[in-house]
């Protein structure tokens, strides 16, 4: 599978497509387009700035809760592993940073929390609600200025 997109990769690259990330010629289209849009360029910087915003980290079975860089305790309480320069930053204890919201899976929620608390695989990312709209296609919402977690 990674040498098929490998493969793809260096085609585009050869034939001069450069990708910048996922929805981008949409949001570049948009630019070019901003009455039709009913936007302000304002508005669609929002959008493009919150396109390229997300943190992610694969699982690690074996690990306390199924992830030791973004780790998310049964009660809901997500901390991430701070890097070696900014554990300087961190409010909790080895290095990590622990956020003031905590989450909740409605969906499938029982299936994650029988993961996290055999200390399984999952793997989790963050994003903004404008970043998680705008894959499905919906209208972005970037007002809200609100972050969700996807797990997987």
């Amino acid at each position: 599978m990674l040498e098929d997109r490998l493969e793809k990769v260096r085609a585009d690259r050869e034939a001069g497509r450069v990708h910048v990330m996922r929805g981008g010629k949409r949001l570049l289209g948009t630019r070019h387009n901003l009455d039709k849009a009913q936007l302000t360029e304002t508005e669609w910087r929002q959008r493009w700035e919150a396109g390229r915003w997300f943190l992610q980290a694969d699982g690690e079975s074996g690990k306390a809760f199924g992830n030791e860089t973004i780790r998310i305790t049964p009660e809901g309480e997500v901390s991430i592993r701070l890097p070696a320069p900014c554990a300087d930053l961190a409010n909790a204890k080895h290095g990590r940073y622990v956020l003031a919201a905590q989450v909740r899976f409605a969906h499938r929620g029982q299936e994650w929390a029988d993961r996290v608390e055999a200390n399984r695989a999952v793997a989790y990312r963050i994003l903004p609600r404008a970043r998680l709209r705008s894959l499905g296609g919906t209208p972005i919402d970037t007002g809200r200025g609100r972050w969700y977690v996807d797990a997987s």
